[in-house]
């Protein structure tokens, strides 16, 4: 009797060695799983700290000419360009945005660009309380007016850009 209590007491002791290794390597888990969630968490606060600083009030907003790609390698069919211009206290700023159109009806915004519109025209920041977009001339060609003054803005790629006076 006392042999077959041994045993019992030796297999009881090997099932809860046993358990006690699962709980372990399932508690790292979860604190891998909570590590990798958590960086998340941050960096997706972390964006939307940017976005709330960076975007006060959207004044204007225009989408181009929407244009077909011929494309076999990936499953975006269109594309066209957007432009928002953005009011922060006195100061305006320009971003484009290249948006493209894929599946049933689907569209994403691959690249969001700013252009430093002070630097690449040689106006003041305050000067650009005065901006706005006068029109799209083509797909890919728009306009915006300072005042009497306007600039044509050709976007090569989705973050290059050519501004001009007229």
């Amino acid at each position: 009797m006392r042999r077959i209590l041994i045993i019992i007491l030796v297999l009881t002791l090997f099932e809860c060695k046993k358990e006690s290794k699962k709980n372990i390597i399932t508690n790292q888990d979860s604190k891998s799983q909570n590590n990798y969630l958590n960086s998340k968490l941050d960096s997706i606060n972390a964006e939307l700290k940017k976005y709330k600083t960076l975007f006060k009030t959207i004044e204007f907003l225009s989408s181009g000419e929407f244009r077909y790609i011929e494309n076999e390698k990936n499953d975006i069919y269109g594309e066209n360009y957007r432009v928002e211009i953005y009011l922060s206290e006195i100061y305006k700023s320009v971003y484009v945005s290249h948006i493209e159109y894929y599946g049933e009806g689907m569209q994403r915004i691959s690249k969001s660009t700013r252009i430093d519109f002070e630097k690449m025209s040689g106006i003041t920041n305050g000067q650009t309380n005065n901006l706005e977009f006068n029109k799209w001339n083509n797909f890919n060609h728009f306009e915006l007016r300072l005042g009497e003054q306007i600039y044509g803005v050709e976007i090569k790629k989705p973050n290059e850009f050519i501004i001009s006076e007229y």
